[in-house]
């Protein structure tokens, strides 16, 4: 295997790129069809869903059709709903997108808490997509969803949070599912809110967390893909919290996962105080919040770990409720947040009840932009600015266009997006290293424009470890920037 420093790579692929200073600009008002957005959006989910190379929009809507918003390639959405999604009015509160049924295009299934009544539409390879509900076993009420391949065959299954027992739907690979959830997940009476899987204990399998009104829980993977309750490996208080999100993230760069609680107190008695837990690397862990982050209750309904200024560690943002305001926290790169929004969204910042936030390259210029969900207002998009590459070095010409991958941290697989500008080139990869400085995987790049899908494997087909990874642009004529993804297990 071919190896370099850590140093090297980076030196190699220095010389197009600077220090970042991103900023935020509001650029909803000419980039969202606002006039369609203004119902109640509960979440949204990024994906290319015609094959394009750019990444279109879903939106799940409580009581009202849920929304395809389809991208021009330069961040401009188009509401195509009534023609490519079948509009049924549901109490709609989450998306799962995944290839489901193997055809290489992303389908979608949507979940509904008040009304039971769950979607499941499969894509035609354009994104047109038809009812498929009859491959779903199962209705409930639901508020949360993940795509997951629980055992690690290769293909989707679906987890649904529901109002008592939570349910695991394993994939045959062709998008017909089995109710297995007796096998797999123990009895559960709490009401879940999300849905987050992560190798919390570094045995290399997909450990599950549920975020609940009533006391939140950790289940490790037997490796097969059953799960076994260990909450008493977190720290939570004595009452339980009324939990909103749940987000695994490595804050503090020792490579384990730790968790963030995004907390309310829509019912009585419970504190709205987030938390931020600890990994000792095992998956045990200790409650750093009074040290780590701002003590204030906001109602925080959505917590996100995220990049924001491209410095090597993870931001947190959090999306309030009952006009409380955006928030986005900085890492200090020991897993210390102190308050920035203003330093990264200086003017025309989003205000009003905030349900989700997503973030992802929609403009296709290699920087994370940001998409929110509004509840009962409109939603909002901004695109990243990078202040210090604003100017381009002079005497470089651009000859590639790389962009983040999405999403970031993933599993099992990953997007990336890349344009190259000059074609006369003998060979053009995109080639994958680990923190070590091996390369783990390479791709030709046969078009001008495209996209590449990592599955986390390397070359010899082996799937390769959780942690930090950097890809880049190769070819005779230079090298692009190099980029950093998480690979979470």
């Amino acid at each position: 295997m071919l190896k370099f420093s850590l140093l090297t790579i980076l030196l190699a692929f220095l010389p197009n790129f600077a220090f970042s200073q991103i900023i935020y600009q509001n650029v909803s008002a000419t980039n969202l069809p606002l006039n369609s957005l203004s119902g109640n959006s509960m979440d949204a989910k990024p994906a290319d869903v015609d094959g394009d190379g750019d990444l279109d929009i879903f939106v799940a809507c409580e009581f009202c059709p849920n929304k395809l918003l389809i991208n021009d390639g330069n961040g401009v959405f188009t509401n195509e709903s009534v023609s490519r999604l079948p509009q049924v009015v549901n109490d709609s509160e989450d998306i799962a997108v995944a290839d489901f049924d193997g055809d290489n295009d992303i389908d979608v299934f949507f979940v509904s808490e008040d009304d039971s009544l769950n979607e499941f539409y499969l894509n035609d390879g354009n994104g047109f997509f038809t009812n498929a509900n009859n491959l779903i076993p199962v209705n409930g009420e639901s508020n949360a969803t993940i795509a997951v391949d629980v055992e690690d065959d290769g293909d989707f299954d679906i987890l649904i949070g529901n109002n008592g027992q939570n349910v695991i739907l394993i994939n045959d690979g062709s998008g017909n599912f089995t109710n297995e959830t007796s096998l797999r997940l123990p009895p559960n009476t709490n009401i879940t809110q999300d849905l987050e899987f992560g190798d919390v204990d570094g045995d290399g399998d997909k450990d599950l967390l549920e975020g609940n009104e009533n006391g939140n829980r950790l289940l490790l993977n037997d490796g097969n893909g059953v799960f076994t309750e260990t909450t008493s490996q977190l720290a939570f208080t004595p009452n339980g919290e009324e939990t909103r999100e749940a987000e695994f993230g490595d804050v503090d760069g020792d490579n384990d996962l730790d968790i963030f609680f995004a907390n309310v107190t829509f019912l009585q008695g419970k504190p709205s105080q987030n938390r931020l837990l600890l990994n000792d690397g095992n998956g045990f862990f200790t409650d750093e919040t009074i040290i780590n982050l701002p003590i204030e209750g906001k109602n925080t309904v959505d917590g996100d770990f995220v990049d924001v200024d491209s410095d090597g560690d993870l931001d947190l943002v959090l999306s309030n409720s009952f006009n409380a305001s955006f928030q986005i926290l900085e890492n200090d790169g020991n897993g210390d947040f102190i308050e920035a929004t203003n330093t990264f969204i200086p003017s025309q910042q989003p205000t009003g009840d905030l349900i989700d936030a997503e973030f992802a390259d929609f403009n296709g210029d290699g920087l994370t932009d940001l998409y929110l969900c509004g509840f009962g207002q409109s939603d909002y998009l901004y695109f990243a600015v990078d202040l210090a590459n604003s100017v381009e070095e002079i005497g470089t010409p651009k000859t590639f266009s790389l962009s983040q991958n999405y999403p970031n941290p993933f599993n099992p697989s990953t997007f990336i997006n890349y344009e190259l500008e000059i074609t006369n080139y003998e060979l053009v990869k995109l080639v994958i290293f680990n923190i070590r400085g091996e390369k783990v995987k390479e791709f030709v790049l046969p078009e001008t424009k495209g996209s590449v899908v990592w599955n986390g494997k390397n070359e010899f087909g082996n799937q390769v470890a959780s942690g930090i990874y950097f890809y880049g642009i190769e070819s005779s004529k230079g090298s692009s920037e190099l980029r950093k993804m998480v690979l979470l297990k």
